[in-house]
């Protein structure tokens, strides 16, 4: 069973005090929602995707759209205890929304999903509504009694922080933000770490114009998943938040996971092409970028912060030993003057041929980076482990 809607906003949407966007939708059947009946087999069960599109809406503005569902009387779901009913932004409108989950609110046998979403430069986006799944079939009757979308920073059920110059957002389902005291109390400090983080992965990539909006209201199956939208699972915040944000000194595993997924964002976006095109292993730029912010933080960091096993001298690859082995050869934890090395590179290589190998692009890293530092840093780890990282890339390109 499927279900299709298209709403049409008018250009100039007006907000209420609620911040509930006002439209202009054609009044057609295929556009009422209101009082949606979706009737599955008491004795087979079964599961629907609902399929919505919207135009219109104020382009790079944050929304959130509430889904209002009521569970008849003798409807359930094959798990009684996980309501399966989740939206997901559409993967052309958000590289990870078919990876998240809803936290459906309950009010008696009425449930309400709040969806943030970014629309694209066009004031689009697209979006679906499941209703059960594979293992957690529905049986009796759903229905779908109203969708709203509002100014998410408007909206009376979302809680929206953001620093002064509107280039960090945390957004949080305002119950969460009010009940979990660790959230309250230690969202703004973390966000304004975020806004450190950022001055340096800008200036280590050399980019200035990216902002990061941060989703705490969806479940997903990663600690954070980044991408136009940066989500941090719903089911950890309380613990991530009670994480100590006093000790500016010592890297906490929350501090990582911020940095980490910021830093993802120039793997991806073809906007910073300086950093994309040269990329060979994500999460070897990810974690160089993530190590330079947080050193130029204040953060103390060892090499051991990339692990304590050796892979390489083994001739098996990782990045990790692979990324540990590069940044000691320019010493850059105990010589940050010597960053200017691995940045000079990352920074001047932007009209590099993104078809080349990876292969190609591991051997020129390590050239240009001993171009920078005057001397061959291959003689600092050792031919044995340069010909690993050659020979998996080798064979990766085969």
């Amino acid at each position: 069973m499927s279900f299709t809607a298209v709403f049409l906003f008018s250009s100039c949407s007006s907000h209420d005090s609620a911040g509930l966007v006002s439209c202009n939708s054609q009044n057609t059947e295929e556009l009422k929602i209101e009082d949606n009946n979706f009737e599955f087999s008491p004795k087979n069960g079964g599961k629907t995707v609902l399929d919505y599109s919207v135009s219109g809406i104020e382009a790079d503005k944050l929304y959130d759209i509430e889904f209002e569902f009521t569970i008849l009387n003798d409807s359930h779901f094959q798990n009684d205890d996980d309501i399966a009913i989740t939206v997901n932004t559409k993967e052309n409108f958000d590289i990870n929304g078919k990876y998240t989950y809803s936290v459906p609110e309950k009010h008696d046998n009425t449930y309400i999903i709040h969806h943030i979403f970014a629309a694209d430069k066009n004031g689009e986006t697209g979006f679906t509504v499941s209703v059960g799944t594979e293992k957690n079939l529905f049986y009796g009757i759903i229905r779908l009694k109203s969708m709203k979308i509002y100014d998410a920073e408007e909206c009376d059920a979302i809680k929206v922080l953001c620093d002064k110059n509107q280039e960090i957002k945390f957004v949080f389902n305002k119950n969460d933000f009010n009940d979990l005291n660790a959230v309250k109390l230690n969202a703004q400090a973390y966000l304004n770490e975020c806004v450190n983080l950022k001055r340096y992965l800008c200036e280590f990539s050399g980019v200035d114009d990216v902002t990061y909006i941060f989703v705490f209201n969806e479940n997903i199956s990663h600690s954070g998943l980044s991408g136009q939208i940066i989500y941090i699972n719903h089911s950890e915040i309380e613990d991530l938040f009670s994480q100590n944000i006093e000790d500016t000194t010592t890297i906490n595993n929350f501090i990582s996971l911020l940095c980490h997924e910021m830093s993802h964002r120039f793997d991806f976006d073809t906007d910073f092409k300086s950093t994309f095109e040269y990329c060979f292993d994500k999460e070897f730029f990810t974690v160089l970028r993530q190590i330079y912010a947080l050193s130029s933080c204040g953060y103390k960091i060892s090499y051991d912060y990339l692990g304590d096993k050796e892979y390489l001298s083994n001739n098996i690859y990782n990045y990790q030993d692979f990324l540990k082995e590069y940044l000691l050869s320019v010493d850059v934890l105990n010589q940050p003057q010597n960053w200017k090395f691995i940045s000079n590179v990352i920074k001047n290589h932007s009209s590099i041929n993104k078809h080349i190998t990876d292969y190609k692009k591991v051997e020129m890293l390590i050239s240009e980076t001993s171009n920078e530092a005057r001397y061959n840093i291959i003689d600092k780890f050792g031919k044995k482990k340069y010909e690993c990282v050659l020979n998996h890339f080798a064979n990766c390109n085969s």
